[in-house]
């Protein structure tokens, strides 16, 4: 919410979204630069997500706080549990697992950290968690990439050949689509390894035109099953997918085509 602010902020010239986020952000850090309630032991990506918002507020500023705290959430990432193949774990309970949310959690947050800070060899890392998550979550049946994956294959509702969830999650796809159009902005054009992400991003374009409801232009909460009985159309799946579609257009990333695809969901 408060990145959406920011945004306005940034479009409309209105302080007082800008306001908005800084008061937001200023009850949650205090003058250590520690945030409130952050518990570093969990080793939760979901706390991640909401560093992105500093790095506005410390360019605005120059505020020591807001770099303080920053670091610390790459210092998590610096020290975050990993699969052999290096994919962070989503939270240190959740061990061996791969969520697509925790790309999103993680990933543009680390991207964007490595861009304003001059850390290129942190790239490759971005880029090989984008690239294992794919690799364990990927359905050949149908292109989609499923929830999740546990790699050591002991989940309950993991695949015990695969490792992988049962299914594909609208939002999940979400999150995942959008941390690629969200990261994807801050990793230079000659990086090794970034035409995977570009490679992938395509997939999901091409996956999200096929599954688009013809007639609201939105997507099923479970998009494996899109048009079954007892699933429904997601506001939440749709409005990630579309904004993801209009970024990657602008940013050239896919084809010009797929601009149809999301007016055709901004309209639904």
């Amino acid at each position: 919410g408060c990145c959406a602010m920011l945004q306005m902020w940034k479009t409309t010239g209105d302080r007082r979204y800008y306001d908005y986020v800084k008061q937001w952000a200023d009850t949650l850090i205090n003058e250590k630069g520690e945030i409130h309630l952050y518990d570093k032991s969990t080793y939760n990506l979901d706390f991640i997500n909401s560093g992105k918002v500093l790095f506005d507020l410390y360019r605005e500023t120059g505020d020591q706080r807001y770099k303080a705290a920053m670091d610390i959430l790459i210092k998590q990432m610096k020290n975050q549990p990993r699969t052999l193949e290096g994919g962070f774990w989503h939270k240190l309970i959740y061990q061996h697992q791969m969520w697509l949310d925790g790309i999103y959690m993680g990933a543009p947050f680390y991207a964007e950290y490595a861009f304003r800070n001059n850390l290129p060899q942190a790239y490759a890392d971005v880029i090989n968690q984008f690239v294992t998550c794919a690799r364990h979550t990927y359905d050949p049946k149908n292109g989609l990439y499923r929830h999740a994956t546990d790699v050591s294959r002991t989940e309950r509702w993991a695949d015990p050949v695969t490792g992988q969830s049962k299914h594909t999650w609208g939002r999940a796809m979400g999150w995942y689509a959008m941390a690629l159009v969200d990261a994807l902005e801050f990793i230079p054009k000659h990086e090794a390894g970034r035409d995977s992400l570009l490679d992938i991003l395509n997939n999901v374009a091409v996956q999200v035109r096929k599954l688009q409801d013809p007639k609201t232009g939105g997507w099923y909460q479970v998009m494996d099953r899109s048009g079954d009985k007892g699933n429904y159309l997601e506001s939440s799946c749709s409005a990630m997918f579309i904004y993801s579609l209009f970024k990657a257009v602008r940013m050239g990333y896919i084809d010009q085509s797929y601009l149809d695809v999301a007016l055709k969901g901004y309209e639904g």
